[in-house]
């Protein structure tokens, strides 16, 4: 995702950049139900 979003910005200024990504989460994510779901995944 980072890679594609700074090929696009070097598209659109016509230039290198140096694009620096933070990712935020939720204390402990992965063991709560309701995050997950909140994250678009759903059980089948």
């Amino acid at each position: 995702m980072g890679q594609a979003a700074r090929q696009e910005i070097e598209n659109l200024l016509g230039s290198s950049v140096f694009l620096d990504i933070w990712v935020k989460i939720k204390a402990d994510w992965r063991n709560k139900a309701s995050a997950l779901r909140e994250f678009g995944y759903h059980e089948e």
